[in-house]
């Protein structure tokens, strides 16, 4: 073990002290020094100085110094002080995040209830079980976080101390963003600030080129590659011609960024596209004139409604105060094909949150089922919403284990009890049914399935009214429920309609296209959807318990709601409703256009980019071109000379000599025309 101004050990030190080979000590320290953890340690390494070895020729040591305590006592290394963070030193070194330090302090909080318990035992465990679940308070928002991560926390905490607590950092962090390519970024020759302002002249083209004239991306691509090439030779790139051009190569991926701009060509040029596809309309139709610890669990009640060759039964939605076992319950109508649903949940527990003896918990007690999966979400949704405190939670119960809410199945085990004498009944074990014959079928229930259903809620009214033993002391669940509630001034944290349906809602991506989105077959409309003309997708809440009612939109940390609007034929409102969504949809087209470099011509620039030069090719031969005989006289015998060709030459020439001979020029007249007398012939 080497020992300078700090305390260094190397890959033998390190093999000695952990038992393993000399060479799986050097792996395990060239690993680390690559920035990977070793059972749950950042190792602090350091080059050794004067010594060589290895693929990569570095040897590293282990700095016992800056180690957790459980490392340095493998070494027989006490510390005169413990950091109180301790920071893995890395190569190269780096600066803490206020944010890691945040959520070191943050994690440490959450598992410190559970690190009072000794290692492995049954309270520390039901201590996590607790935890999680829950909603934390954590550096941006407060949220859940499973008994698997709390566990590691814990885990990397007992192995590492504080420094396993830190959250790593990214891995890209310090690299600059890419501008344009990469290629370029790195061989343009240009400085930053030059880089940033040939990259933002290069997008307003190609907005221009989109926006102006619908530019194909292909177009778009070799159109800018041209103009970057330029960019970058005007702001003094020292790259010759044929460098720059293969480092300013563009690709249809380049170019798809600016699609959206499209929107101002079809605005401008193609005002039928953009009116069938983005322009805002509503809808018209005809005329028409028109709900503190809770305990969940879906029931299977032991009883047919239809035949064993098609079997329908039926399914209860319970939930159980767990103050009193006040009980409420939501039968299901269900075949062997069929369960209950997360939708099916939420208009159980609506029925609940409404009701005015009920409201809405501050924490649910669930199982793990598929069908509780948005609660948890919804909880910490609602938790952040809420101006309550403590907030609200959800506790999820270890799979398969019904003793986690004993006491609602206890409730259903009552309940079973007063539904045993209905006919249909066909009991818990279904090798055991109890039948009317012997190796006949169960009789199913013969009144229906509405009848089965108001017998069902007076059996829930038996139960809730009826004094029971145990916890109750002799009193119903009804008469605990309302002397607890008067004993401490409860009162129903009823929500609303709206709120509850936010909370437990979905969320769904949809196209926004004239201005709405299309839900269930129908049209939902909004002002907000009149901003988002040109989006690929929107994100869409929609509530789990009312899927056709209004909906919400989360836009910049914003919510917006969305419904189906429909007007009437006559009247001014639907009119006035789509000028007014048609002009929020004009609104955004001119920010995009403003983005945009409008005099930009695509026209002229690939005129200019075109080779317009002559053809380049040896001279030509010399080719006569030949003439078209039909009549077949050029290839006929020589007749000579037309004979009514030669008698008119002679009568002109006989002519002209006669003219001249008196003085008189052909065609003219004057004196001299005049006084020649008559013409005889000779």
């Amino acid at each position: 073990m080497s020992h300078t101004s700090q305390i260094v050990a190397n890959a033998t030190d390190f093999a000695s002290a952990f038992s393993m080979s000399r060479q799986t000590a050097w792996r395990v320290l060239k690993a680390t020094s690559e920035g990977k953890r070793w059972r749950g340690h950042s190792l602090p390494l350091i080059e050794l100085d004067g010594q060589r070895g290895g693929a990569s020729g570095k040897v590293w040591g282990l700095v016992l110094d800056r180690c957790a305590p459980d490392l340095r006592a493998k070494f027989g290394v006490e510390a005169a002080v413990d950091l109180p963070v301790e920071a893995p030193v890395e190569l190269p070194l780096q600066r803490l995040e206020d944010w890691q330090v945040a959520e070191q302090v943050a994690r440490f909080d959450i598992i410190a209830p559970a690190l009072e318990h000794p290692r492995f035992s049954k309270a520390r465990a039901a201590v996590l079980r607790d935890l999680a679940g829950r909603v934390h308070a954590y550096p941006g928002g407060r949220q859940v976080f499973s008994y698997n991560t709390l566990r590691k926390w814990m885990t990397g905490y007992e192995q590492g101390g504080h420094a396993a607590l830190l959250p790593a950092q990214r891995c890209d962090k310090g690299k600059a963003k890419v501008l344009i390519t990469r290629l370029w970024d790195a061989e343009c020759g240009l400085d930053d600030a030059t880089k940033l302002t040939v990259n933002q002249e290069l997008d307003r083209k190609a907005k221009g080129y989109v926006a102006k004239g619908n530019t194909s991306l292909r177009t778009l691509a070799r159109l800018c590659q041209a103009h970057l090439m330029r960019l970058s030779a005007e702001a003094g790139s020292p790259l010759a011609l044929d460098d720059l051009r293969r480092v300013c190569m563009l690709n249809i991926k380049w170019a798809a960024r600016f699609n959206r701009h499209r929107l101002v060509f079809q605005h401008d040029r193609d005002h039928k596209q953009f009116s069938d596809r983005h322009e805002a309309r509503v809808t018209r139709s005809m005329e028409a004139v028109p709900m503190d610890v809770l305990m969940g669990d879906v029931h299977h009640v032991d009883m047919w409604i239809a035949p064993e060759a098609e079997p329908v039964t039926v399914k209860l939605i319970g939930w159980m105060d767990a103050a009193s076992g006040f009980l409420w319950a939501t039968p299901v109508i269900v075949n062997n094909r069929q369960g209950i649903t997360q939708a099916d949940v939420a208009k159980s527990l609506f029925e609940v949150c409404a009701c005015p003896w009920g409201g809405m918990p501050r924490t649910f007690v669930l199982d793990n089922g598929s069908e509780y999966k948005a609660l948890t979400e919804a909880m910490a949704r609602l938790s952040d919403l809420a101006d309550m405190s403590p907030g609200f939670g959800v506790i999820k119960c270890k799979p398969y284990s019904p003793e986690s809410k004993g006491r609602l199945e206890g409730a259903f085990n009552i309940f079973k009890g007063i539904i045993k004498d209905l006919p249909g009944y066909i009991g818990g074990d279904r090798m055991k049914k109890p039948t009317q014959s012997k190796g006949k079928p169960v009789a199913r229930y013969p009144h229906g399935e509405r009848q089965l259903i108001e017998d069902l809620r007076q059996a829930l009214e038996i139960y809730n009214g009826t004094p029971q033993g145990g916890m109750l002391g002799g009193l119903s669940p009804k008469a605990v429920f309302e002397a607890k509630a008067k004993a401490t001034g409860f009162a129903a944290r009823v929500p609303t309609p709206e709120m509850f349906d936010f909370v437990f809602s979905r969320e769904e991506r949809r196209n926004v296209r004239n201005g709405a989105i299309s839900l269930n077959g129908r049209a939902y409309y909004g002002d907000i959807l009149a901003e988002l003309i040109g989006e690929c997708r929107v994100a869409v809440h929609v509530p789990l318990r009312e899927p056709t009612g209004p909906a919400l939109i989360l836009h910049d940390g914003a919510l917006y709601p969305v419904m189906p609007e429909t007007y009437a034929h006559t009247g001014g409102d639907g009119a006035r409703r789509q000028g007014q969504l048609r002009k929020a949809g004009v609104a955004v087209v001119r920010d995009l256009r403003r983005e945009a470099d409008m005099s930009v011509s695509e026209f002229d620039d690939r005129h200019a980019l075109a080779d317009k030069g002559q053809v380049a090719c040896p001279a030509p031969e010399t080719w006569q071109m030949p003439a078209i005989d039909k009549t077949g006289r050029l290839s006929g015998p020589d007749w000579g000379p037309d004979p009514e060709a030669e008698e008119e030459a002679e009568a002109q020439a006989f002519a002209k000599e006669f003219f001249e001979s008196r003085g008189i020029t052909p065609g003219k007249s004057g004196p001299t025309a005049a006084t020649a007398g008559p013409v005889r012939a000779t």
